[in-house]
């Protein structure tokens, strides 16, 4: 091919574009192309032009391999021509048809930008690669009790969403947040960075992080200023937040909480769209005492979405204040549910049951805080296999044991660890002996449906230290 400057544009040779309208392309002359070479070269170029500008792939009547063989063949003999010519002829014009994608639904007048069906496109930051992971389920803390039955069937006929074109990620989440102690987070903006209650994440690093809504996220006091979302990152081993953006993490197995500092907190509304195009959604209960409803949306085959309202996600002067909460689950519908939820429903209590029948009321999770007032009575055991305390004149009050409390079945004892930093003993209790017991009290567990409604008390007895 004869060249024209030694380069040449597919585009009008008099555009001033200034290089945006047009595909630079570069030829190298061959002296030793014959006629038909030439002649072949030319038929080719006006083809591959003419579909660039038409944006359309070369017509399969194009021997793509035949034209390779005849390429390699001429390497031998020093001949240079641009492989473009031939092999890269649908690469080029499949490239022409990504940009022109992009540029179509990247929205006209304002509208929201996509993302074209061939690939997520970044605007200006490169997408990580997936982190490869072990295939498996996320993990779940022991007891994570079942949903309903009702609730399963539902959450299980959620589809995943169809091919279609979807936001754009901002970048890497180490390039959109800020990592901060989760403690800091709290004390600074009275904001709990809210955890999947549900989630075995002892193999797994939790990461807090903060985004920023204008100027640094530091005020000039070193006191973290209003924000607008905080994150907790659970992040398996190997994976970080600079190999990871939202389209990517579940893919890597990550699993996070949003808290929305700024979004409003209407309740959740029933809804129940199980083809929904963008991934089908249903609602779930969520709270044990005054329940509340859960968004669930499947994003992907092991991908799901739940938003709620944290009643207590903000500590203010006049108490407490409701914040809305997003939750992102590398699994399927069901498993995420349990994940998020755990021991949410049953007021982050469990029951612990034991082979003799002995059913055994503890926390869920270590306390955060603990009374200090004393109590004591009998060790007893009821009917039903709850274990309490009997005094002459109060009768049976059932106990919510300390987090960590055991029951042996062989010799019918109750060990109760000691609080955590207390610098005191653990103690072991026989059915039947006087127990002494710090705590305090609460309201009834009868709401929960944990045990058997025998078992409940009007007030029940946290017990915190031994």
């Amino acid at each position: 091919m004869t060249p024209r400057d030694r380069s040449s544009s597919f585009g009008h040779e008099d555009d001033d574009d200034g290089g945006r309208g047009a595909v630079d392309l570069d030829f190298v002359d061959d002296p030793d192309a014959t006629e038909h070479d030439r002649a072949l070269d030319a038929q080719l170029s006006r083809l591959v032009t003419d579909r660039l500008l038409a944006v359309e792939l070369p017509p399969t009547r194009v021997d793509l391999e035949a034209a390779k063989r005849r390429v390699d063949a001429a390497r031998p003999r020093a001949r240079r021509r641009r492989a473009w010519v031939f092999t890269g002829a649908a690469a080029a014009a499949a490239a022409a048809v990504v940009v022109v994608v992009v540029v179509v639904v990247s929205g006209v007048g304002g509208g929201p930008a996509l993302v074209s069906p061939l690939g997520p496109q970044v605007q200006g930051t490169a997408s990580p690669s997936p982190v490869p992971r072990e295939s498996g389920p996320v993990p779940l803390r022991d007891g994570v009790p079942d949903l309903p039955a009702d609730e399963v069937a539902r959450l299980e006929a959620l589809h995943a969403p169809g091919p279609l074109p979807m936001p754009s990620p901002p970048g890497p989440f180490g390039a959109i947040t800020q990592p901060e102690d989760c403690g800091r987070i709290e004390m600074d903006l009275e904001v709990h960075p809210a955890e999947l209650d549900g989630l075995d994440a002892s193999g797994m690093s939790q990461v807090c992080a903060v985004t920023e809504n204008v100027g640094g996220a530091l005020g000039t006091n070193g006191v973290l200023t209003q924000l607008e979302t905080v994150y907790r990152f659970y992040l398996p081993p190997g994976v970080d937040l600079d190999a990871i953006d939202s389209m990517s993490a579940t893919d890597a197995g990550v699993s996070w909480t949003e808290v929305l500092v700024n979004e409003p907190t209407d309740p959740i509304a029933p809804d129940d769209r199980p083809t929904a195009e963008i991934g089908g959604t249903t609602t779930v209960r969520w709270g044990a005492w005054d329940p509340a409803l859960a968004s669930v949306r499947r994003t992907g085959p092991s991908s799901t979405e739940i938003s709620w309202v944290e009643p207590y996600a903000r500590s203010t002067s006049d108490g407490y204040s409701a914040l809305a909460v997003r939750a992102t689950v590398a699994a399927a519908p069901v498993r995420a549910v349990r994940a998020a939820l755990g021991f949410t429903n049953q007021g982050g209590k469990q029951v612990l049951h034991s082979d003799d029948g002995t059913l055994l009321l503890v926390p869920s999770s270590p306390p955060q805080d603990v009374m200090q007032a004393l109590n004591g009575g009998v060790l007893t055991r009821t009917e039903e296999g709850c274990l309490g305390l009997h005094d002459d004149a109060g009768g049976f009050q059932l106990v919510l044991w300390p987090y960590g409390s055991t029951w042996d079945s062989a010799t019918q004892t109750l060990s109760v660890p000691a609080t955590e930093g207390s610098g005191r003993q653990g103690k072991t209790f026989r059915l039947g002996e006087d127990v002494l017991i710090g705590g305090g009290e609460a309201g009834s567990m009868a709401p929960l449906g944990l045990l058997p409604a025998a078992c409940a008390t009007e007030k029940t007895w946290i017990a915190g230290i031994s």
